[in-house]
């Protein structure tokens, strides 16, 4: 249960004004909650794994979901819930969110099995192979 906040393998994942830390944090507690590139799992998961404050925590939920860097999605059957399960989700425009995915980007195409978390960027215009 609980767990927010605690001992989760996310460190620098907190402040609100960690810009790309605290992204960072939210992928490397999706991973270490057994996440998987596009699969989905629960807020709670995700939670358990992470640090800083409840509030911390939205706000950089909330603004990655914004971003398109996360997908957020509720539960369709909100009855199968339990109580731990809602109360880990993250409210955006009135819906209580309660599943996440993150997309895997591969940084570098030629790179051999090296896959790396990272914002979708445009390629270089010199970097044609």
């Amino acid at each position: 249960m609980g767990g927010r906040g605690s001992g989760g393998k996310s460190s620098g994942s907190g402040g609100a004004g960690g810009g790309s830390s605290a992204e960072q944090g939210v992928r490397e507690a999706f991973s270490a909650a057994g996440g998987e590139p596009g699969r989905f799992i629960t807020m709670e998961s995700l939670r358990q794994q992470m640090t800083g404050t409840r509030a911390e925590q939205d706000a950089v939920l909330t603004r990655m979901y914004q971003d398109q860097e996360i997908n957020l999605i509720p539960t369709s059957n909100q009855s199968s819930l339990t109580e731990s399960q809602r109360a880990a989700g993250v409210t955006i425009g009135g819906q209580n969110k309660t599943r996440i995915s993150i997309e895997l980007q591969q940084q570098d195409h030629e790179a051999k099995g090296s896959m790396t978390w990272q914002q979708e960027t445009p390629p270089s215009p010199s970097s044609a192979t």
